[in-house]
């Protein structure tokens, strides 16, 4: 079991971000709406 650990983090790390993000945007639209 050879796991490249650091890249997987990465990969992790980029979705996390990516998830916030569209919850960020979501909230964000919201509250522009008029």
């Amino acid at each position: 079991m050879s796991l490249d650990w650091d890249l997987i983090w990465k990969i992790l790390q980029v979705v996390a971000l990516l998830i916030i993000a569209r919850e960020i945007d979501k909230r964000i639209r919201r509250k522009r709406k008029k």
